[in-house]
């Protein structure tokens, strides 16, 4: 698989250079587009010093690992995302004659580079809240160690929400309704602390749709807001078992998919 993804990405590289401008514009404007979104915290932190105890740099070290993981997922698993046009324009049917599972398939298909605006923007963000809190004398050590134990971990979760949503669209079709209510919200909602949500949202993302796992239960530790040590090391375990339950509802849709036949 590592050769395949290799490969895939040399000939996505040649293939978006071949319309250079187009390339840079595109992540540049994606970049942009998502720094936005933490300016207004930025902006508002102007005014007051913290939001519940949480600083702006430790905020930006939230918002930043989602942005990462989140552009990793898109970046790796691009067609997941894109899945319903398989399904509405009869492609998923050629994937069930190969000899390879039809998830690999699909994970080997495409390596979307043009989110590399994206993963640039959220590294930015991380590692220069990173070095300000350092300046306010803030030890970072484990957070460092840590850290890209979290960001995997949430691309997990990531890609683990993303695949049962993929999923209903074999029974549904059209699935970009629901990606809003249950990709787009909860991953807009995982970069900031989940501690700023009302009591049935919190409850909701620690549980169905767990992505406080994605990087708040970790950092809100390893930043000294409370908890202890297990809070870091259940998130990994909770984004594994997320990705097996996300398989799992992968392959019973599957097994109940009615081609759509020509």
């Amino acid at each position: 698989m590592l050769r395949i993804y290799g490969r895939l990405l040399r000939a996505s590289i040649r293939s978006r250079m071949q319309y250079k401008w187009n390339f840079i514009i595109s992540n540049l404007m994606i970049g942009l587009l998502l720094l936005v979104d933490f300016l207004g915290i930025t902006v508002l932190l102007w005014k007051f010093t913290d939001i519940q105890g949480w600083t702006l740099y430790e905020l930006g070290l939230i918002f930043g690992c989602a942005t990462i993981s989140e552009a990793m997922f898109r970046m790796f698993a691009s067609e997941i995302h894109e899945f319903e046009r398989y399904i509405l324009q009869g492609e998923f049917d050629s994937l069930l004659i190969r000899p390879i599972s039809p998830l690999m398939l699909l994970l080997s298909r495409n390596i979307d580079i043009g989110r590399l605006g994206q993963l640039g923007q959220g590294m930015l963000v991380c590692g220069y809240s990173l070095i300000q809190l350092v300046r306010q004398g803030q030890d970072v050590t484990s957070i460092l160690m840590w850290l890209p134990i979290i960001i995997m971990g949430g691309a997990f979760i990531c890609f683990s929400l993303s695949l049962i949503v993929a999923t209903f669209s074999f029974w549904m079709g059209r699935i970009s309704d629901l990606q809003v209510f249950l990709f787009y919200a909860p991953m807009n909602a995982s970069k900031y602390p989940i501690s700023l949500y009302t009591g049935w949202l919190k409850t909701l993302f620690f549980t169905l749709m767990p992505i406080a796992f994605v990087n708040y239960t970790a950092l809100s530790y390893l930043l000294d807001k409370g908890g202890n040590w297990i809070q870091v090391l259940i998130s990994p375990f909770v984004a594994l078992v997320f990705l097996g339950a996300a398989i799992s509802f992968w392959n019973f849709g599957i097994r109940h998919y009615h081609s759509t036949g020509n």
